[in-house]
């Protein structure tokens, strides 16, 4: 239980239902993770405005909503205990450039409030978001360090040339 209230994850397939609206969801998820009262309304309201939920987006069925729109009511389930840790899988994950972009200054806003553990295999994803990378290949730690100590310890002193005949 205590675990449930220090950690919000995010899995990559998010498993929404089609029907509640969002506000539904998060009530309804507010009260699976014990929050009672007041407090339910109020965690619901804080993590819906910071994931830019607010107004007639909180009454629309999860089911007509964009891709972008759902990873954000993954990222406002994940924050309704205000946990100190956060764990998002694959984040960005089938969104448009546009929805990439919101997301990543979601998710770069809540420095500072939460630390965030950000699972992808995307290094160019990784790079824009993370102060420090952590890279795993079968369970073992292969490199850590801030995105530019990492460029500079693993940059190649190669350099490749490429001719094209067209004939």
């Amino acid at each position: 239980r205590e675990v449930k209230r220090r950690v919000g994850y995010m899995p990559e397939l998010n498993p929404l239902p089609e029907e509640p609206t969002i506000e539904e969801f998060l009530t309804y998820r507010a009260r699976l993770k014990e929050l009672r009262g007041k407090v339910v309304r109020d965690r619901v309201m804080a993590s819906a405005k910071l994931c830019e939920l607010t107004g007639k987006l909180l009454k629309r069925p999860i089911g007509v909503l964009s891709r972008g729109v759902k990873q954000r009511v993954g990222i406002a389930d994940a924050l309704l205990t205000d946990p100190p840790v956060l764990l998002l899988d694959e984040p960005t994950i089938g969104l448009d450039p546009h929805q990439v972009l919101s997301l990543r200054d979601l998710i770069r806003s809540m420095r500072g409030e939460h630390t965030v553990f950000l699972s992808t295999h995307i290094l160019s994803e990784a790079e824009a978001i993370s102060d420090r990378v952590l890279i795993i290949n079968k369970g073992e730690k292969v490199a850590f360090g801030t995105p530019q100590e990492l460029r500079e310890e693993y940059k190649t002193s190669h350099q490749f040339y490429v001719a094209v005949n067209l004939d």
